[in-house]
């Protein structure tokens, strides 16, 4: 809950993180909050050919890529918090693949 003096303003119902931007995201029951927001949370982008960054949306930076809405994310952490996590990307056709670091 949220509180401004003694008056509730909010809670919190979810809390999710998409490590990669534009897909589905992953479910937390707690989250580390930097100076970018929550961590691992669209930390990873998916590039296209020609140089630009896959999305849901076009515009100068960003390219449409159809089916990329229907991907999921996920991280696992592997240890310390200076250390990249696993990060798993799950397709469309819910095949999942590991991405090394």
């Amino acid at each position: 809950m949220t509180w401004i003096g003694d008056t509730v303003v909010g809670s919190v119902g979810l809390l999710s993180h998409c490590p990669v931007k534009s897909t589905g995201g992953q479910a937390l029951t707690s989250a580390v909050l930097g100076d970018r927001g929550l961590r691992h949370d669209r930390e990873w982008a998916v590039d296209t050919s020609d140089g630009g960054i896959a999305s849901g949306k076009t515009t100068r930076r960003f390219r449409k890529v159809e089916g990329l809405l229907s991907w999921w994310s996920t991280v696992r952490a592997t240890g310390a918090a200076e250390e990249l996590p696993e990060l798993h990307i799950i397709l469309t056709d819910r095949a999942q693949r590991l991405i090394p670091h």
